[in-house]
């Protein structure tokens, strides 16, 4: 296997850490201030920090395509069926999707505010814009990714892509990715950070179909 091939699964580690990353280095106004601290801060503060903190989010986005390709080949090396490997890649693409609407939710108003040089939004448009990011990026994103892991687990005990643990450990991690609004990105991260070090750690055995045997043509003697 090439060095490309061994550390391609790293994708999925470097996607949740640039989510991460962004989402740890938010640099937009709490919502839960009262309005007029909201509206101090749009006067005090610039947009380039929050710029940073939206693309870092949106990065997650084509990283995380990449990882779920990676993860429906070695399904599919490992014997996995056409309908998984499908349904993988359209759970995949609807995360990927999300994380990018959330990220440039987030970040409409420094983008309004920058390049159409529109006027700093009230409180209240402020706190709906950024609830509506924190919707799509965090509490449903988390029903494609719940997705991903379930099927990637459920089809991993039959084919074996994954070590046995793993697969067994992800249904239950996939039921708590639906709470994802109550430990935000917390299982979700622990399961694609894991799955991406585990697929890149050791590669599972590929599907060989069994041989026939045929048998030899007869032999003839001369008398």
């Amino acid at each position: 296997m090439s060095a490309a091939s061994r550390l391609a699964p790293l994708t999925g580690l470097a996607a949740i850490a640039c989510i991460i990353a962004g989402l740890a280095t938010d640099h937009a106004p709490t919502s839960s201030w009262p309005d007029a601290r909201i509206e101090q801060w749009y006067t005090t503060h610039g947009n380039a920090g929050w710029f940073v903190s939206a693309y870092l989010i949106a990065l997650g986005a084509p990283l995380m395509l990449t990882f779920v390709a990676v993860l429906r080949e070695r399904l599919r090396q490992a014997g996995a069926g056409n309908l998984a490997c499908t349904i993988l890649s359209g759970a995949g693409t609807t995360f990927a999707a999300t994380v990018l609407v959330g990220a440039g939710l987030y970040a409409a108003v420094p983008a309004a505010m920058t390049f159409t040089h529109s006027p700093a939004p009230s409180a209240g448009v402020s706190r709906y814009l950024l609830g509506a990011s924190y919707g799509v990026l965090v509490m449903f994103s988390a029903f494609a990714a719940a997705l991903v892991a379930l099927t990637v687990s459920v089809t991993a005990m039959r084919v074996r892509a994954l070590p046995r643990w793993l697969a067994v450990a992800g249904i239950p991690a996939a039921a708590l990715m639906l709470a994802n609004a109550a430990l935000p990105m917390g299982i979700i991260t622990l399961w694609f950070a894991t799955t991406s070090i585990a697929l890149t750690v050791k590669r599972p055995p590929l599907h060989t179909p069994h041989e026939v045997a045929i048998p030899a043509p007869p032999q003839f003697t001369a008398k």
